[in-house]
């Protein structure tokens, strides 16, 4: 009889896999908080996709397809029954230092703010098949010590906010989706600097529709994202530097896509996609743009899942509406490229990897236009029965199209954690995570005042240390 392998190959085919990832596009291989492609980001979508092997479609196990509206109890079960009603509440506090608050490259100033998170998640299956899903996040930072110039009190709505209802009419299931969020830390940005707070909320509500034709799905959706701000620039800056960083406006981006996922086997699908852009800006870049590409998504083995899309952006500019006079503006390319790939691997049953790549068209700062490449790789380790670590790392390499701090830059992020369990309900956890970003030389001269002003690249760059002690309890 032969002897069975201590390690099934799979095991070793999500490894390869993430080195290969890793060397596709030449970065290390999560995706920025703040980062949305021109054409939005459909393989992250509201609600998990079908499986047409089944007759409702059942959802695949894939982990980062988990819909947002989508609700889990808790191991100790709902927190609270109303009716056909089930909800959970998670709360959390901690203190929060950096030693660069305001990302300047000269002059840092440190600060120490407390901050207070709520999550309430409520789910109200209508019927067997139907059902209304909320899950709301908010935190209130405050200022302990360190700089004041800006806001000494903020509140924020978690990105993954979001009100959905699913229903189903024969063999279409239609869904109608509201994400929000009320985003203050700028490091969620990378194309961010010399900014305390970036006071930005963004909505986005649309609906979209699967058709289920067994071997295949089709999928329209359509969505209207909103995104308005207004940033708290550091005040150890120069005048010009903080109307330049502190540029108020807002931005509205309809989109209309459209998919279609054949079945290639039980766990892996495929198919063309198409998305419609409209873009206007008030303090920014009016664009039209068709993205037109292919993708691959499922589970490969047993131990890996994975996603893959790529594609190509044709872009149309159709004006500037910004509050100042910009000289040597960057030129948005008519057609780019697009490539997006992702990567869960299961180790053992104490160690995860979670690689992902992409280069595409973004919105940076809200509303400007930035061509990145980005890579990230995440290791998730069990230590002992209710003691994680968790090991992460993210290279970004990006060219600011678009708005007043245009221009190449690179970005470099380390971040650790580890969290231990101090109760049946109660986690506590601490985090550190290094930041640097280095901005070349942009060229660009800005009109402030009727008086030309030429930021050099250098005054983009910065470095920061980050620390995060919380406790965290389960209602």
């Amino acid at each position: 009889m032969s002897k069975q392998p201590a390690h099934p190959p799979e095991r070793y085919f999500g490894l390869l896999l993430l080195a290969f990832l890793a060397a596709l596009l030449g970065g290390s291989p999560n995706s920025v908080e703040g980062q949305e492609p021109l054409r939005g980001v459909p393989w992250q979508g509201d609600v998990t996709p079908w499986d047409p092997t089944s007759y409702r479609g059942q959802p695949t196990s894939a982990p980062w397809w988990r819909g947002l509206s989508d609700f889990e109890p808790s191991e100790h079960g709902p927190l609270f029954v109303l009716g056909p009603i089930q909800g959970n509440l998670n709360a959390a506090l901690g203190l929060y230092y950096t030693d660069n608050a305001g990302l300047t490259n000269t002059g840092e100033q440190d600060q120490l703010r407390l901050f207070e998170h709520l999550v309430l998640r409520l789910n109200w299956p209508i019927s067997g098949e139907n059902r209304l899903g909320l899950n709301l996040g908010l935190g209130l930072n405050q200022v302990l010590a360190g700089t004041r110039s800006g806001d000494n009190l903020s509140f924020t709505i978690a990105p993954d906010s979001n009100l959905g209802f699913t229903f189903y009419i024969g063999d279409f299931r239609v869904h109608v989706f509201d994400r929000f969020s009320l985003t203050q830390d700028p490091t969620s940005d990378s194309s961010a600097s010399g900014v305390l707070n970036l006071n930005r909320f963004t909505n986005t509500g649309g609906a979209s529709i699967d058709w289920n034709l067994n071997k295949v799905i089709l999928t329209l959706r359509v969505d209207d994202t909103y995104v308005t701000q207004n940033p708290t620039t550091a005040g150890n800056q120069s005048k010009a530097q903080q109307e330049l960083n502190g540029v108020s406006g807002n931005r509205n981006t309809v989109r209309a896509a459209f998919s279609a996922a054949a079945q290639l086997n039980p766990t892996l699908s495929a198919g063309p996609q198409v998305t419609l852009t409209k873009t206007t800006a008030s303090a920014g870049t009016d664009l039209q743009a068709v993205e037109a590409g292919v993708f691959l998504r499922g589970q490969l083995t047993r131990l890996t899942s994975f996603s893959l899309e790529g594609g190509v952006n044709f872009i149309n500019q159709q004006g500037n509406h910004f509050p100042f006079t910009v000289q040597n503006q960057a030129k948005i390319p008519s057609t780019t490229y697009y490539v997006r790939a992702k990567a869960n691997q299961r180790v053992t049953r104490f160690l995860q990897l979670t690689g992902e790549v992409s280069h595409d068209l973004d919105y940076g700062e809200g509303i400007n236009l930035i061509e990145r490449t980005v890579g990230d790789l995440t290791f998730a380790y069990r230590i002992s029965k209710g003691v994680d670590l968790t090991l992460g790392g993210r290279y970004e390499d990006g060219n600011v199209l678009s708005g007043f701090n245009q221009g190449s830059y690179s970005l470099y992020q380390i971040n650790a954690g580890i969290s231990r369990r101090l109760g049946p309900r109660l986690t506590g956890s601490f985090n550190y995570r290094f930041t640097q970003r280095t901005s070349g030389n942009n060229n660009v001269v800005v009109l402030v005042n009727d008086q030309p002003v030429s930021l050099p690249g250098s005054s983009q760059s910065y470095t920061q240390n980050s620390f995060i002690l919380s406790l965290s309890y389960v209602f």
